[in-house]
């Protein structure tokens, strides 16, 4: 259904994959990801997507939103947020209520934005 949607739109390539064996490597980078996670592999998938010599220019993910922000403490980025900003900038794009899902989730919800860094804060 997508592709036929977007038949018309070269800029856009639709890709039917499991994202964890997909080669990223042969978009040499300049590509942009829009994804909804699921959460049970969140943590394999951000690693794979935002490895520093494949990552994207651009995503925007719908994430359990404690995969990179903890709430409960005064510094909110999580572990995983701190490994991908030195080449990502990471914004809150939108935050979901519960009733937005069907079935709804148990856990927080938001679609966060990731940027390229023009230049990494560290080398690779």
């Amino acid at each position: 259904a997508l592709t036929l949607q977007f038949r018309d739109l070269p800029q856009v390539q639709i890709v039917h994959a499991d994202i964890l064996a997909f080669d990223l490597a042969q978009f040499g980078g300049d590509y942009t990801v829009f994804a909804n996670i699921p959460f049970h592999i969140t943590t394999q998938i951000l690693e794979r997507v935002f490895d520093p010599s494949v990552g994207p220019q651009a995503a925007a993910l719908i994430l359990q939103t404690n995969a990179l922000l903890d709430r409960g403490r005064k510094e909110a980025n999580t572990l995983k947020s701190l490994l991908i900003q030195p080449w990502y900038e990471i914004t809150v794009l939108h935050e979901f209520s519960p009733d937005d899902f069907s079935p709804r989730p148990s856990v927080d919800t938001a679609l966060f934005g990731f940027v390229r860094r023009p230049e990494p804060l560290l080398s690779p």
